[in-house]
């Protein structure tokens, strides 16, 4: 799947602990953002569907 670059703005924490994580698995922080947004996803995978049909209607 093709990329495209984007900002994200988090807490200096979650930040923090992302560099930690990244840091001791060498595991790119790009990586683990790309994950989560697709866990997020996941999750409101059916609120999702519900607004598209919404707007559709």
């Amino acid at each position: 799947m093709a990329k495209k670059l984007t900002t994200l703005y988090v807490d200096v924490e979650l930040l923090e602990r992302l560099n930690k994580l990244s840091a001791m698995t060498r595991v790119p922080m790009s990586v683990y953002t790309r994950e989560a947004v697709d866990l997020a996803l996941d999750k409101h995978e059916k609120q999702i569907k519900v607004q598209q049909e919404k707007s559709e209607a």
